[in-house]
């Protein structure tokens, strides 16, 4: 899938971009990332099926990121740091300080 990104940016970016070849590795990369999810959905399930339920939280809890975007880039991103939640800068814009002046 990489690879098809790859190719999109390198024909966009070419002096004579072609619109069919793009249309055509989308469409590409398209069933490709459609195959990935069935793979990481039936392998989900498979390991829920063995899991006790404090299992089957922690499951749920190392997925989550790839659910949230659709990829692992953020994999293991707790919070952003405009999350107000995470104490970053929204939350000091808001509230003037950060979690550690608590």
């Amino acid at each position: 899938m990489d690879s098809l990104k790859s190719e999109m940016f390198e024909e966009l970016n070419g002096p004579h971009p072609d619109s069919t070849r793009l249309h055509n590795l989308s469409a590409h990369l398209g069933r490709h990332h459609a195959e990935l999810k069935n793979v990481t959905n039936d392998f989900y399930l498979k390991i829920k099926s063995v899991c006790d339920s404090s299992q089957c939280e922690r499951l749920q809890g190392a997925f989550l990121p790839l659910f949230r975007d659709g990829t692992a880039a953020n994999f293991g991103r707790r919070y952003s740091r405009n999350d107000s939640i995470g104490r970053g800068q929204a939350y000091r814009h808001r509230y003037g300080r950060s979690w550690r002046s608590h």
